[in-house]
């Protein structure tokens, strides 16, 4: 039995009851970012534009089938986009989830810190 790698920005999706996986793939990134780049994407997935949504889970799953768009209409557009948004964000970020930072840190960055020796110090 051959074994599949799991990276960790792939999106598990049901569709028709059944388990699939859209896998974050360099060609998948390429081939999405051709019409108006991967945030291009994002927002005609927030429109729940269903040929987005569609091409979507065709890179991810990597084939598009006859049937795709319809179970993806039966299961709902809005639905969809949802795995079709985190795919492409995770896309975004070379095929992992992104990072999001501890809110102290992004404070200390932002304010610079408990630190008294930042370059406002003293005035």
């Amino acid at each position: 039995m051959a074994s599949v790698e799991v990276n960790p920005g792939d999106i598990a999706v049901t569709l028709q009851g059944k388990e699939f996986t859209l896998k974050c793939s360099l060609e998948a990134a390429l081939a999405l970012t051709k019409n108006n780049g991967l945030r291009g994407a994002v927002e005609r997935c927030l429109a729940y534009d269903l040929d987005t949504v569609v091409d979507v889970f065709a890179m991810g799953l990597g084939k598009r089938s006859r049937a795709l768009p319809k179970a993806i209409y039966d299961e709902g557009v809005a639905k969809c986009s949802i795995p079709a948004i985190r795919f492409l964000t995770n896309l975004s970020h070379g095929g992992k989830p992104p990072v999001v930072a501890d809110d102290k840190l992004v404070k200390d960055e932002v304010e610079g810190g408990d630190d008294d020796d930042g370059p406002l110090a003293g005035s």
